[in-house]
């Protein structure tokens, strides 16, 4: 099969800018705001995002299930099964224990920011830290253009200069929150929008309707073809 690569860096990371902030006693506080469960964005709004990844003319996401070491760290299992449950089974993965062909790695540690940095979390093409990713797709047959991931991808979680397992306590809903925004990065939301900027985590309703939508439609769909529905989270099981 033909690959072809896009380089994507990901600067951008809200969750880069570090942990939560403090009261007049010194406490730790939360930003966090519950965002509900329902989105207020229309279905176009959702469509053009979940169209911003690898190529913009069709539609490019995994083949289900995707293969992933979680290296026994605690939040990233609870960040696989909140995506399993929440969408309804349309992402699954096989957790093992080597490196996959194709799929994913966790590593504790060593997150860069784009100016690398340490950061709180980031994507990369090894385990050795740095700032950027390449993403690589192939076709299947009867798709002219790259439609499924391919290659291993390595999320690190967490530096010397941020715990992203508090960040995202003190700024999102819990501490898996990081672990998700990376993992839908690999998914395939590349660009940043509003409910997917660091720390909102899958619970958050806009990152989830465009998940949700992303593999909710069929590999290669363009953007005429793609169907949308929205969802609300915990709509499929909580």
């Amino acid at each position: 099969m033909n690959k072809i690569t896009l380089l994507f860096t990901c600067t951008l990371l809200a969750a880069c800018g570090g942990g939560g902030g403090s009261d007049s006693n010194g406490e730790q506080k939360s930003y966090y705001v519950d965002q509900g469960k329902t989105t207020s964005w229309t279905a176009q709004a959702i469509k053009t995002q979940a169209m911003m990844g690898y190529d913009k003319s069709s539609l490019v996401r995994w083949e289900s299930p995707i293969e992933v070491n979680t290296n026994g760290i605690a939040r990233v299992e609870i960040a696989l099964d909140r995506y399993e449950t929440l969408l309804g089974g349309l992402v699954m993965f096989t957790r093992i224990s080597t490196t996959p062909t194709n799929g994913i790695v966790f590593v504790e540690g060593d997150a860069r920011k784009g100016d690398n940095t340490s950061g709180c979390g980031n994507v990369t093409n090894s385990s050795t830290p740095g700032p950027s990713v390449n993403y690589t797709a192939e076709q299947i047959p009867g798709n002219m253009t790259p439609s499924k991931y391919n290659g291993v991808y390595y999320i690190h979680l967490g530096s010397d200069s941020c715990d992203d397992a508090k960040n995202s306590t003190e700024r999102g809903p819990y501490a898996s929150a990081i672990a998700e925004h990376e993992l839908g990065h690999v998914l395939g939301l590349h660009p940043h929008f509003d409910g997917f900027k660091g720390e909102e985590g899958l619970v958050h309703p806009n990152f989830f309707n465009v998940m949700y939508n992303l593999y909710a439609n069929p590999i290669g769909s363009t953007e005429d073809e793609m169907a949308i529905s929205i969802v609300e989270v915990g709509q499929f099981g909580e």
